[in-house]
């Protein structure tokens, strides 16, 4: 009941060239996963065939066979080195094909003592829009979620020739596997390649429309690399840039005022009288403040998975907090310190007169206090890049 292209380099038999496919895919992301457990959700499952292929046979001489006889015995050993699938979840969205799946999966666990550790299910969705997913699904793989951080345990999302399929996009999937499983992804899926003319894209649009294919899903590879990064992008980082670099600027310049009595009177000459640099401070800082608060809301999340990534506030023996949390603690304390008090020198500003008041050098000299402050925090943020990982997606084969 396999149904995937294929790979054919070593049989000529249908059936055979499926399950190699998988073979070949399953090399490949699994090559330089280091984890002792593995955890997977299977998206596109169709009739159980990969479910049996993942539950049972996983650690059987046929794997070792069939990728050993692609001339990969180093590869075939990282597979089938002891490592259990400790949760298998299957996604399909044609009814019938789920109850045939578990049906399979749970005839096989009987017959094959063996295979009965672990969790192992097949529910009915649609696998392109994780949104739209049963709560049953969803509960099965929060474990996944909940152990994603876990060095021990690998987490992979596996798209078996499935995701051109998905409407309209792909990206739903690799955001949902990116945010939520914190997983890395092993597919096979198709693309355009380099050279394609203009009459194999007619075709192709045609099919698609026969076929009822979403065209848009097929993409060159850069583009398909583009959609990755675009998945694995955490929100937090896209916009914290923009206070950041807002609000120093804002201050920046209120630090040029105080030292324009110190600089040479013929660069003065061609710098922004005071008038003018109060009036780009304060708009640039109304900016700054307003970006501020989506950079604080999407940052509790990101600390909240970073914490997750580490494993928890405390160390291994529940005494002391971990450096790198004490770390966040002190980005996210000083950069919302530098939020509230700036909030608090722009209302200030405002009540003395606005835009064109030009502040006095107490104000002034707080602003540059605030600037500096702003500077270190966003140097911790990035070593919290640097060395834990924050902002970070797990890398997808």
């Amino acid at each position: 009941m396999w149904m995937n292209m294929g790979y054919w380099e070593h049989t000529p038999k249908f059936p055979e060239a499926c399950e190699s496919l998988l073979v070949e895919v399953l090399r490949a992301g699994l090559l330089k996963d280091k984890s002792q457990i593995l955890r997977i959700l299977d998206v596109g499952c169709g009739c159980g065939d990969s479910s049996l292929y993942l539950t049972r046979k996983i650690h059987t001489d046929s794997v070792y066979a069939s990728i050993r006889d692609s001339g990969s015995q180093a590869h075939a050993q990282v597979i089938t080195n002891q490592r259990p699938i400790d949760t298998y979840v299957g996604v399909t969205l044609v009814p019938e094909q789920a109850a045939l799946a578990q049906q399979r999966i749970n005839e096989s666990r009987k017959l094959d003592q063996g295979a009965e550790s672990g969790f192992a299910e097949v529910f009915c969705a649609d696998a392109a829009n994780p949104s739209s997913w049963p709560g049953e699904l969803k509960d099965s793989i929060s474990d996944m979620a909940d152990t994603s951080s876990d060095p021990k345990v690998g987490t992979w999302v596996l798209a078996l020739d499935t995701m051109y399929h998905y409407h309209p996009s792909r990206l739903p999937l690799f955001q949902y596997a990116n945010s939520t499983l914190n997983a890395s992804i092993m597919a096979f899926d198709l693309i355009l390649g380099p050279e394609t003319s203009w009459k194999q894209r007619f075709f192709l649009r045609f099919t698609c429309w026969l076929t009822r294919l979403p065209y848009g899903n097929f993409v060159s590879q850069e583009e398909y690399k583009n959609l990755l990064v675009r998945a694995g992008q955490p929100l937090h980082s896209a916009i914290v840039h923009w206070p950041l670099a807002l609000i120093i600027s804002a201050h920046g310049f209120d630090a040029l005022q105080l030292g324009l009595p110190f600089i040479p009177a013929h660069i003065v000459n061609y710098l922004p009288t005071t008038t003018e640099l109060s009036i780009i401070s304060y708009y640039i800082l109304s900016l700054g403040l307003l970006t501020g608060l989506a950079a604080v809301v999407t940052g509790i999340y990101q600390a909240s998975r970073l914490v997750a990534r580490l494993g928890g506030v405390y160390d291994a023996d529940k005494k002391a907090i971990k450096p790198k949390v004490k770390t966040l603690v002190a980005h996210a304390a000083l950069n919302d310190i530098v939020l509230l008090s700036s909030a608090a020198y722009w209302r200030t500003r405002r009540e003395a007169g606005g835009a064109a008041s030009v502040p006095d050098a107490t104000m002034l000299a707080v602003g540059v206090a605030l600037g500096s402050i702003q500077l270190f925090a966003a140097g911790l943020g990035r070593s919290l890049v640097s060395t834990a990982g924050a902002g970070k997606a797990k890398k997808s084969q």
